[in-house]
């Protein structure tokens, strides 16, 4: 008989918790829309979210022969190597000179708004596969800004904006979107939402402040703030569940990478010269705004990459 009443005690226990555990669900879902900022759902969606665990030993180190080209003539197109910018880090400690923007190619993107060319492409992809697989339509309302919009916003909303430097919106590849009634913390709240938080990285986004972020970004979560970084550091950063800021600290100074078709190496070129894999294929170089680099090498199909 006791052990009848333990094991009767046990199963109320575990009916307990699953009917606490639907009850908490359906209020979530149900009670805490009332909220009209969305702040207590886009904090119980963040939490959430920050529950899954992050994949570990997703790069492969390698050995490849390399050879040593000058930063300076890299950046300059005078390799084999393109130069971009899309993996600059820029916060409140690394804030990005106005003059860094010279190089970056920006486009018109409508309603008065710009954003770089390569983000923009992605950025329209992106959109579309929103519109056909969950129905919603993604909206921009911010993208770049130049210095003096960044200040000028710095002055007017001091408890929301950044000083101008320190802001992403600054580089060209951020962008603020929501859907139509869910915007800012809202967005979250719907489809389109939840579908770009799960699905930006296939296109090269990332989620910049996500909730679990906030010790090294120091920015509250904001899941309308996408920031273009390329393939595959997105899904990189995504599947590791990591912020950009925890990107660089990944690698091994000077080493080199495997990731799927895709080998990379993040160098702080002390000695001024940057150490890229011969003939490997198409290589990409961006300075990440601390000083260093990081080279992006997709590798030419059927050709060994290693030794």
């Amino acid at each position: 008989m006791k052990n009848m009443t333990k094991g009767k005690r046990a199963l109320c226990i575990v009916l307990a918790v699953l009917i606490l555990l639907f009850a908490s669900a359906a209020f979530v879902q149900f009670g805490l829309k009332k909220d009209i900022y969305g702040k207590t759902i886009c904090t119980a969606y963040g939490i959430i979210g920050s529950m899954k665990r992050g994949e570990k030993n997703i790069l492969l180190e390698k050995e490849i022969a390399l050879v040593a080209y000058p930063a300076e003539d890299i950046m300059a197109g005078k390799t084999m190597a393109k130069p971009e910018f899309t993996l600059w880090l820029v916060n409140a400690t690394y804030p990005l000179a106005e003059e860094e923007l010279k190089n970056v190619n920006m486009c018109e993107i409508g309603n008065g708004r710009t954003l770089c060319t390569e983000a923009y492409e992605n950025l329209k992809a992106l959109f579309a596969a929103a519109k056909e697989e969950c129905g919603d339509e993604l909206i921009v309302t911010s993208g770049f800004r130049t210095h003096d919009e960044q200040a000028a916003l710095y002055v007017s909303m001091p408890a929301v904006a950044v000083e101008a430097g320190t802001s992403e919106h600054q580089c060209g590849f951020a962008v603020d979107v929501k859907t139509s009634g869910y915007g800012q913390r809202r967005f979250v709240m719907s489809r389109g939402g939840r579908w770009t938080d799960e699905n930006c990285s296939r296109f090269g986004f990332i989620i910049r402040y996500p909730f679990y972020g906030k010790k090294t970004t120091m920015v509250t979560y904001e899941p309308w703030h996408l920031r273009y970084v390329g393939y595959p550091h997105a899904e990189i950063i995504s599947r590791m569940r990591i912020t950009l800021e925890d990107y660089y600290g990944v690698f091994e100074n000077g080493k080199y990478y495997e990731y799927g078709d895709y080998l990379i190496s993040h160098q702080t070129s002390d000695d001024g010269l940057i150490y890229l894999p011969e003939n490997m294929g198409d290589i990409k170089v961006s300075p990440d705004n601390m000083g260093g680099y990081i080279v992006t090498v997709k590798i030419k199909i059927g050709r060994a990459s290693c030794r």
